[in-house]
């Protein structure tokens, strides 16, 4: 079909308007679909007591949420301090300011090996197979033209 005048293709032109149109729709309605799906999914997880982890798992994540916890608040001590000294020129640094500077500096070292430390722990724990087969299988059959 060769068109010759611009005319010529307002009619194919309107009919590829509306294939896109109902393309669109289509692709719309997955996303609803997914969005519901992965919804569902969230609040299914929420509800869960997390008692499908094994207990020596469950324990070794509890002992690292533990630590994390007090990196946390040991992290907003350093970073008050650091604001405090942070004020003052480092040419004007007391000894006792450079004394805490070199303890804070201790301390980031520290904490960095913890870090390492729970990095290298959080790899020897068995892999978790998090994945919900379910949401797939809704997901393919809710998206299907009814």
């Amino acid at each position: 079909m060769k068109l010759q005048s611009p005319e010529a293709f307002a009619e194919p032109a309107k009919q590829l308007g509306v294939v896109q149109d109902r393309v669109i729709e289509v692709l719309r309605k997955i996303l609803d679909v997914t969005r519901q799906a992965q919804s569902e999914a969230l609040a299914e997880m929420k509800k869960r007591p997390g008692g499908d982890l094994p207990n020596d798992t469950k324990q070794k994540l509890e002992e690292i949420h533990a630590k994390l916890e007090k990196f946390l608040e040991q992290q907003k001590k350093v970073i008050e301090a650091t604001e405090n000294l942070a004020k003052t020129p480092v040419d004007d640094f007391s000894e006792k300011e450079e004394q805490l500077l070199k303890q804070l500096a201790a301390q980031q070292d520290e904490w960095s090996k913890l870090m390492q430390d729970l990095h290298s722990d959080l790899s020897k724990l068995p892999e978790q197979d998090f994945a919900n087969s379910t949401m797939a299988k809704e997901a393919e059959t809710r998206s299907r033209p009814s």
